[in-house]
């Protein structure tokens, strides 16, 4: 019984931390290729990639042979032996232009005597052509030397007419492969650390349903999924939701004026809110959209009515501080009182509240507060400044919207109620802030 609760938890943390890795796989794809190119290259040059240089030898005058089927293979051994010997390999060592070691070379140059016994190929590994020429021409006049020195083998005679007609590369593929993919692995774990870390730091909201709406009245009323230009089925299906839940209020409780914001710029308020429009045009509603900007400077006295598609029209006005003042008769007012009478439905698209908090002042004129946030955009910070920020304009509930959200959450269909509202408070307060055209 003790048990379920830390492993419950255990499990929601490592699901946890694999969602902030996997969120941010870009890191790991960076990382693992970057690894993989990078220490692939360094170890395809540095080990996987030489040249092999060969030559030939026979000896002129061979010793009496061990072996008479044989003539010439006790002559050939001996010669052989030559090849490693520490006298020479320290002579070519000090004959060549660049400094190598005796136990470089001893690793770089090998040799193997033919099935007939008559021949020797002194072979040379090395990962510069220019170098391994140099390191065979060195060890043939050296080899050569010694040879004759001892009276035993005789002399040696090389068939071969240049290094260079003898020169081929040799790649080891499958342990150039097995580095690549061990350094692709190694990288995808250096960049799940990063991108954890990164995880660590970054405050923005991928799973909503983890939001503790402090400081007001919040209800989400829809969670709508990242869409291109045009939304598919599956995003509409969840813009109905929303629209039908206004709609509903719109009838129940005469709510025609919705206020749509979001706290931080980016997610997508204008469009749920043409969406919505849309949709709810589609339900024989006639729907008007006013589109706030925050500039100031000239006013016009009527607002141009633009339709968007039939049943739905726009319009834009300028926000200007007047508005806060309930005896100004502006542009944003009489666009709000226009549209109560002639619209079954105004949305009112303001732009991000907590860089424009002057506009904070309209949600008490407002029916109801639509509160757009962007799944990945918004950051827990922001949700709570926004919630603070209206509760203290108007005491009515926040609706939110999630956009932008996972396949997990975008069959979210909460469900349509029509809730009795808070009773309005008209005080002399709450008559001077906001341009409520209801008064």
């Amino acid at each position: 019984m003790n048990l379920e609760p830390s492993q419950g938890m255990t499990r929601y943390s490592v699901k946890t931390i694999l969602e902030t890795v996997f969120r941010r796989w870009f890191w790991c794809a960076l990382f693992a290729f970057l690894f993989a190119f990078g220490i692939s290259v360094v170890y395809w040059n540095g080990y996987f990639t030489s040249v092999e240089l060969s030559a030939t030898f026979i000896p002129v005058a061979p010793s009496p042979a061990a072996n008479a089927d044989v003539p010439g293979s006790y002559s050939v051994l001996i010669s052989q032996s030559y090849v490693t010997h520490e006298e020479v390999l320290d002579a070519v060592a000090k004959s060549v232009s660049f400094a190598v070691s005796v136990e470089d070379l001893r690793q770089a140059i090998s040799s193997e005597v033919s099935e007939n016994g008559m021949t020797a190929t002194v072979t040379v590994e090395w990962h510069n052509r220019d170098q391994a020429s140099e390191i065979l021409s060195a060890l043939k006049a050296n080899l050569s030397y010694a040879v004759a020195r001892s009276a035993q083998a005789g002399v040696i005679k090389w068939l071969e007419s240049g290094p260079a007609g003898s020169a081929a590369p040799s790649v080891s593929r499958t342990r150039a492969a097995m580095v690549f993919v061990i350094a692709g692995l190694f990288g995808a774990l250096v960049g799940a650390g990063v991108a954890f870390l990164i995880g660590c730091f970054d405050k923005r909201v991928y799973d909503p349903m983890s939001i503790s709406y402090t400081g007001g009245d919040v209800r989400v009323i829809g969670m709508v999924g990242r869409h291109g230009d045009k939304p598919d089925d599956r995003q509409m299906q969840q813009i109905a939701a929303i629209a039908m839940y206004l709609k509903k209020m719109a009838e129940t409780n005469d709510h025609k004026l919705v206020m749509c914001l979001s706290p931080g710029s980016q997610c997508g308020t204008s469009t749920i809110v043409g969406d919505v429009a849309l949709v709810l045009a589609g339900m024989q509603m006639k729907i008007l959209i006013v589109t706030v900007t925050a500039q100031g400077g000239y006013l016009p006295s009527e607002p141009a009515i633009t339709t968007l598609t039939p049943g739905v029209d726009t319009c834009t006005v300028p926000w200007d501080d007047k508005e806060s003042n309930p005896d100004f008769d502006g542009p944003l007012s009489s666009a709000l009182a226009m549209g109560m009478k002639h619209y079954a439905l105004v949305l009112v698209d303001c732009p991000p509240l907590l860089s424009h908090v002057q506009l904070s002042g309209l949600v008490e004129g407002m029916d109801t507060t639509l509160l757009v946030c962007g799944a990945g955009v918004t950051t827990r910070e922001e949700v709570s400044a926004a919630v603070s920020l209206l509760s203290r304009t108007s005491d009515k509930p926040v609706y939110c919207v999630w956009n932008f959200v996972n396949r997990r959450y975008e069959y979210a269909f909460l469900p349509v109620e029509a809730e009795a509202e808070p009773t309005r408070k008209v005080t002399d307060e709450y008559k001077n802030i906001g341009a409520d055209v209801r008064l």
